[in-house]
């Protein structure tokens, strides 16, 4: 018998977040699932599982989560495959576009990598191009990526939570659980949560150093050459992440800085005139350098002063056991908002506070900023990542405290409320806010979904 708790329907009684439509060009680029599947086959680990022999295989959407059931970094190395030959496609049309791995790096990239989500985002696309990218033959569909903000409200004790935490129940094994979250997990999607408050489990998952650097540099302060391709690596054994500082990173648009973890993933690259910033941290103990110029313009290059080395992981935690940043891409879904936190304590608060469901765990996921804003891409990442884990961390329920628009019929043609519907289809239950609008014409997107359970408040 699946521990859900059905009351945890009511958790999303907190507020929304909404949309407000920007006169942009950024997209949302959804590839072809069977074109996914077709670069998993022609993997060696593929072939070596025998998957394609099983009868839960077929070339569909079920297809894809079985095969990551077994083996995730099979799909993932797919995906950065499907999303290479893309990128060469655009190439063709623009030379301009760079892909990078991380939405918001300091020379704004026209290309962002989705880690989980089939499919990538493009900046600043132009109509021609948006309607060259709609031809591609691996390209399923195009979506505007939309901007989304957050609103706050509150409820608790009107829905008698406290009555319920001390009955129990007997599985098909005859094991005893008690009605307060034991054994479910809940992916919240929001602003972050702050694992360190002492209701949360007062957590504290990092362990950092601080290394000062003085030889990677390229003929700072002098002007690099022209035709120059250099190669550094930064070893660091012992160390789960890695961030650097570039200090007055200046080169031309053309000449580039790649960056690649210890598997030879492209992660990140830099180019332009970038000042002094700290890069996102890379998931690797060793990062692998490489700058290549052009025969045109130089430029002074740049110089690499300090090191931030560390190990951080959820895994020691009670509470917010797991999670994702994927505003920020990067592994510590922190709160810097509060909204995130407040649901998250209304759902699973084991303290002085008590949650909804006390014995429940949060997978933090964040896909808002600390101002409250953000864009469909990272809900829609953020959402796959509940999928792919599911089984990992135990996810029953997905908890998306969002809204955009007001819809009095199903909006299923809608990204975030596709893949909600993805979710759902995958096993798990997904509570949406209906909308903080006082609409008495329908309700706002992904609420509905047609497989979202849509919540409104219990007393607003």
């Amino acid at each position: 018998m699946k521990k859900i708790l059905y009351f945890l329907l009511l958790i999303v009684l907190f507020g929304n977040i909404s949309y407000a439509s920007q006169n942009t060009k950024d997209i949302i680029v959804k590839f072809k699932d069977s074109y996914l599947i077709s670069l998993m086959e022609k993997s060696s680990s593929f072939n070596i599982m025998g998957l394609k022999s099983t009868k839960a295989y077929g070339k569909s959407l079920n297809s894809i989560a079985y095969i990551q059931n077994k083996n995730l970094s099979l799909k993932k190395k797919a995906l950065y495959s499907l999303q290479s030959k893309f990128i060469k496609s655009l190439s063709h049309y623009n030379h301009s576009f760079r892909a990078a791995s991380m939405q918001r790096a300091p020379n704004k990239e026209r290309i962002k990598r989705l880690k989980y989500y089939n499919g990538i985002v493009v900046y600043n696309a132009s109509n021609s191009l948006i309607n060259k990218i709609r031809k591609m033959p691996f390209v399923q569909e195009v979506y505007e990526n939309k901007k989304f903000h957050i609103m706050l409200q509150q409820s608790l004790d009107v829905i008698h939570a406290k009555n319920v935490w001390n009955r129990s129940y007997d599985d098909n094994n005859n094991e005893t659980y008690y009605i307060n979250g034991s054994g479910v997990s809940v992916c919240v999607l929001d602003t972050g949560v702050d694992y360190r408050h002492p209701d949360l489990g007062g957590c504290n998952p990092y362990n950092f150093s601080l290394e000062n650097l003085s030889i990677y540099s390229l003929n700072y302060p002098n002007n690099y050459t022209n035709n120059l391709t250099q190669n550094w690596t930064i070893n660091k054994s012992g160390y789960e992440q890695i961030s650097l500082f570039f200090e007055n990173f200046s080169t031309s648009l053309n000449d580039t800085l790649y960056i690649y973890d210890s598997a030879k993933n492209l992660v990140l690259n830099y180019s332009g005139n970038l000042g002094s910033f700290w890069t996102p941290l890379i998931n690797s103990s060793m990062v692998y350098l490489n700058f290549t110029t052009d025969n045109k313009t130089t430029n002074i290059g740049f110089n690499i002063t300090k090191i931030k080395l560390g190990n951080f992981t959820l895994a020691v935690c009670n509470k917010v056991i797991a999670g994702y940043d994927f505003f920020n891409d990067d592994p510590d879904p922190l709160d810097d908002n509060g909204h995130g936190t407040h649901v998250s304590g209304i759902i699973a608060a084991n303290g002085n506070i008590k949650g909804v469901a006390p014995g429940a765990k949060i997978i933090a996921v964040k896909v808002m900023s600390s101002g409250g804003g953000g864009s469909e891409s990272d809900i829609i990442e953020g959402i796959q990542y509940c999928i792919d884990n599911k089984d990992k961390y135990n996810i029953s329920i997905i908890s998306l405290s969002i809204g955009g628009g007001i819809y009095s019929n199903y909006c299923d043609g809608e990204i975030v409320a596709n893949a909600t519907n993805n979710a759902y289809d995958q096993g798990l239950f997904v509570v949406a806010a209906s909308g903080n609008g006082n609409s008495n014409s329908g309700v706002s997107n992904p609420a509905c979904a047609s497989k979202a359970i849509s919540v409104g408040a219990s007393y607003d």
